[in-house]
């Protein structure tokens, strides 16, 4: 009896992780990509989890929200869903496909706050989010996108002061900020950008002198 129970007891658990992971497979693929490997459907295509690197999807006519599976997308390098019709918050989601470079949602209408978690994009160079209904104010998070060189803000329904932790970004060569409800002084810090090319603050509520450091901006 004893034998048999224990029988029983492993044949039970066995069979409970099997189930496990084939749910875990079955939750993590609703489709098989044309390549043949695991993928999921995003605007009616399937894309493949493994071996999707790039989703272009500019000037389709993509309405509806930006579906938060395609985090599951983690070899991503490059992601562009700009100029659709696409509404709702940003995915938080998006912060875990840590190889993104580039991120372009710009010129959509999307609403909601800009997701702190966007600051785990460690690898990203180019941040395009101009163009929408954004609100709240800049995540300090930002500040931790130590490779990002071009930073686009504008357009948008930002407000707040602009984060110090902005002027930690040594490579940002474009900064666009203009047309938002920010508030405040412009920091002096600004002088800490170095290789700044291009600087957009117009249509905004600054209050208080255009700090000289600007000037070595050069």
């Amino acid at each position: 009896m004893y034998q048999y129970s224990k029988r029983y007891n492993l044949f039970h658990i066995t069979h409970s992780v099997i189930l496990i992971l084939f749910m875990t497979l079955l939750n993590a693929q609703d489709c098989t990509a044309e390549d043949g490997t695991p993928g999921i459907e995003l605007w009616r295509k399937c894309y493949s989890i493994e071996n999707t690197i790039e989703l272009d999807l500019n000037d389709k006519k993509l309405k509806g929200s930006i579906p938060s599976k395609i985090s599951k997308l983690t070899n991503l390098t490059i992601l562009s869903l700009s100029n659709n019709i696409l509404q709702g918050f940003i995915p938080p989601e998006i912060g875990d496909i840590s190889g993104l470079t580039f991120l372009s949602l710009y010129n959509n209408n999307l609403e909601g706050e800009i997701p702190p978690e966007l600051g785990n994009l460690t690898n990203l160079n180019r941040l395009f989010l101009s163009d929408n209904q954004l609100t709240g104010s800049i995540p300090i998070e930002i500040g931790n996108l130590a490779n990002l060189t071009e930073l686009f803000l504008s357009e948008n329904l930002l407000s707040g002061t602009i984060p110090l932790e902005l002027f930690n970004l040594s490579n940002l060569s474009y900064l666009s900020l203009g047309s938002n409800y920010l508030s405040g002084d412009i920091p002096v810090e600004i002088g800490n950008l170095a290789n700044l090319n291009e600087l957009f603050l117009d249509v905004n509520g600054f209050t208080g002198s255009i700090p000289s450091e600007i000037g070595n901006l050069t």
